[in-house]
């Protein structure tokens, strides 16, 4: 895969639904494609943050120019 080519996977499930059965509590995980690196989040804002600031980190560069896959923030990955 390209150094410029970032990819993810993303899986979304329902963790809780009320007595009326609306959904309560939405959970999820993104894969890093191409690292062994798994990424839990408790809410759909998390994950929309997430991938903004990996967008900001590789825009954030000279227009034209990314940034390597070392520079993605590892501080939301769960290793367990």
């Amino acid at each position: 895969m390209p150094e410029n080519d970032y990819s993810f996977i993303i899986r979304i499930w329902v963790e809780a639904t009320d007595s009326a059965g609306q959904v309560t509590a939405w959970r999820g995980s993104i894969d890093l494609v191409g690292t062994q690196h798994r990424l839990y989040f408790q809410d759909m804002a998390q994950i929309e943050g997430f991938i903004q600031h990996q967008l900001n980190l590789v825009g954030g560069r000279s227009q034209g120019q990314m940034g390597n896959k070392d520079n993605l923030d590892k501080s939301y990955i769960d290793n367990s």
